[in-house]
């Protein structure tokens, strides 16, 4: 008798233990989807964000390329001088050629680039160095120093361009009318000191001891 009442009590107690309705357990399933569904939406809604500021950064990308091919395509103003020599049959003064010389350049830089063009057409890249420019009374002198490479290295200013009456008249023309730029209309010195490693430039054929006025 104890042993049946003890079922029919363990049977009532188990009625009353609390559980999910069927309607909690059909809509435990739904939440999820709905959960998941969010989700995706949130996703999909980050990825077309994303792309939107990959469109734009790819878009700037392309402004700032355009941008650099500008500046480097974009024109420097230039300045046009002239080289001379001397016609060794006519002995006439002649147009060796022309250099290009930026605009923005300070007046010593422009003369230096002159200078150096000029080494290298006439005299086998001799360095032709412009040392200063230093005010003399009211005038803007340029002091312009011919280096040789080193003693006894060819080639040589005095061996190779101020040997001879004929070759020394060619060299001192070239160096004169190219380096005072008599004919130019651009902003220039007024004079040029031409000195010969250091020093007074004199031979036996030419004097460049004082100042050249343009």
């Amino acid at each position: 008798m104890y042993k049946k009442l003890g079922i029919v009590l363990l049977a009532c107690s188990m009625l009353l233990i609390p559980g999910c309705t069927p309607d909690e357990v059909n809509l435990q399933p739904s939440e999820e989807v709905i959960a998941l569904k969010q989700e995706n939406e949130t996703l999909k809604q980050t990825i077309t964000t994303l792309e939107e500021q990959i469109e734009e950064l790819k878009e700037e990308n392309e402004a700032l390329k355009g941008s650099k091919e500008e500046d480097s395509t974009e024109e420097v103003a230039k300045e046009s001088y002239t080289l001379y020599t001397r016609d060794v049959n006519s002995w006439e003064i002649t147009k060796l050629g022309e250099v290009q010389v930026d605009e923005a350049l300070s007046l010593q830089d422009k003369l230096q680039t002159v200078a150096d063009k000029l080494s290298k057409e006439c005299f086998e890249g001799l360095e032709i160095d412009v040392e200063e420019i230093k005010q003399i009374g009211n005038s803007d002198v340029a002091i312009i120093n011919l280096k040789d490479k080193g003693q006894n290295e060819s080639p040589n200013w005095m061996v190779n361009f101020f040997q001879g009456s004929t070759g020394a008249g060619i060299t001192a023309t070239s160096l004169e009318e190219s380096l005072l730029q008599r004919e130019s209309a651009y902003p220039w010195v007024d004079g040029i000191e031409i000195q010969y490693n250091s020093e007074p430039l004199v031979t036996d054929h030419i004097e460049f001891s004082n100042i050249i006025y343009r």
